[in-house]
């Protein structure tokens, strides 16, 4: 059987074990900032009444607080990143928390056990204070994530998430096979452990440069008949930080956020039925 093929048998199995589907996974957008340029971006995106789906970070401090609260008061529902050691900071209904990022590339290193134990003492700490309405998935994996890694934070505590996220990273030809290749290392780490929960995609990653490259590779990416294994895609960020303008920022880092071509093919892909 040859690499694709495996691919495919993986995620036939997915499509029959998992029985939550959407017609399509959500689409979000990563937001480093919350100028008046990313909320104009923003609400131009916004499909059959519905505004997307948003991620941000709290590094706990107060520009933090304050990117939230003014995402959150625009109305956009907020999958918010807290990294391990950091401030709750607010929350509101509408909002996702997500715990940590990418424990598994981490330096200094972090075990799998770690990881996933931390997490159950704070989902379990943070279920006590929060409304029950505020879901709290794990962190996305990384792109280097393996299968025995996966398997065994989520044995130790990962489970206890109400969604298992994941992000890819492509060296820069197409996104779709590093998507393929990931969704399939984690699919199996469910496997193993015995975690029948939904999956979010919440980083995609692109490194070469080329607004057009990103653009075509994201096209076929969100055209994917496979990404509806998923729940939730998050893409971006929508403008690289002033110091790191990243070539797969879906917008220049400029005070209009000047869209690249990516933003286009995001705003055809959330038009579509």
């Amino acid at each position: 059987m040859s690499l694709t093929e495996s691919f495919r048998t993986t995620i036939d199995h997915a499509r029959r074990r998992f029985s939550r589907r959407l017609a399509g996974a959500r689409i979000g957008i990563c937001v480093d900032e919350a100028t008046a340029g990313d909320l104009a971006a923003l609400r131009s995106l916004e499909y059959r009444g519905r505004l997307p789906l948003v991620r941000t970070f709290n590094h706990g401090d107060p520009a933090s607080a304050e990117r939230i609260l003014t995402l959150a008061d625009e109305g956009f529902p907020l999958l918010v990143t807290i990294p391990f050691g950091k401030g709750l900071g607010p929350v509101v209904p509408g909002m996702t928390i997500q715990i940590d990022h990418e424990p598994d590339a981490q330096s200094p290193a972090v075990s799998p056990e770690q990881y996933g134990g931390t997490f159950r003492s704070t989902v379990q700490f943070m279920r006590k204070r929060l409304p029950s309405s505020i879901p709290i998935v794990t962190a996305g994996f990384s792109a280097t994530a393996s299968v025995n890694w996966i398997a065994r934070a989520l044995s130790a505590g990962g489970c206890d998430a109400d969604a298992v996220c994941f992000n890819i990273l492509s060296p820069g030809r197409t996104l779709v096979p590093e998507y393929l290749r990931q969704l399939a290392v984690v699919q199996a780490a469910m496997e193993q452990a015995e975690c029948e929960k939904p999956l979010w995609l919440t980083g995609v990653g692109y490194v070469a440069a080329g607004a057009r490259s990103y653009a075509m590779a994201l096209a076929d990416l969100l055209a994917l008949p496979e990404l509806r294994t998923v729940e939730r895609v998050y893409l971006g960020p929508l403008a690289g930080e002033e110091s790191a303008d990243w070539p797969f920022a879906l917008c220049a880092h400029d005070p209009q956020r000047t869209p690249r071509p990516a933003f286009s093919v995001l705003r055809k892909a959330m038009l579509r039925p």
